[in-house]
């Protein structure tokens, strides 16, 4: 393998006889879900001096989708059973949660601009980007999905508002 370089981020092959050294300290990874806590847990068990920063905008990202049909059929008691913690992750000092949403990323700059949960704007520098953000409830082809009577309860708000409105109704359509 004579004059062949590897470099991914900042991983790099070092004097072409297999020497890998991480010069990466911190790794953002965008979302929070499934994808991105499945990411954040292998990170941790193959490079646990590794900084992980996990960014979502929401409050309860550890919400199953479909808490509320569990709750609904009396599976669980209350809809907060319906929220799951990585054993892994839970309490690793290596391991920070941010909520914001990222409305930018300057790939150039390697920065990310965030809307805070308090609606401020903030910088954060960042050197490893993984993005797992997952998909979205909403639909853009099926005509009237953006009214407001549409439930959606991907995310825990989500669905304790759709519990309100299902409290509050005489009919609900499913």
């Amino acid at each position: 393998m004579r004059g062949w370089a590897f470099k991914v981020k900042r991983l790099h092959y070092l004097n072409g006889i297999g020497i890998i050294r991480n010069m990466t300290e911190k790794i953002h990874i965008i979302g929070a879900s499934f994808a991105a806590i499945a990411c954040a847990e292998q990170l941790v068990k193959l490079k646990p001096e590794v900084k992980i920063i996990l960014i979502d905008k929401e409050s309860k990202s550890n919400y199953l989708p479909n808490g509320l049909n569990y709750y609904l059929r009396q599976s669980i008691t209350d809809l907060s059973q319906s929220l799951w913690d990585s054993p892994i992750l839970h309490g690793h000092k290596q391991v920070d949660r941010l909520q914001g949403e990222v409305i930018e990323i300057n790939s150039q700059e390697k920065s990310l601009s965030l809307k805070l949960a308090d609606g401020s704007i903030c910088q954060e520098a960042y050197e490893t980007l993984v993005c797992a953000m997952g998909a979205k409830a909403e639909s853009h082809y099926i005509k009237g999905a953006d009214n407001e009577k549409v439930l959606t309860t991907k995310y825990f708000t989500n669905s304790r508002d759709a519990l309100d409105k299902i409290d509050d109704s005489q009919a609900i359509l499913v």
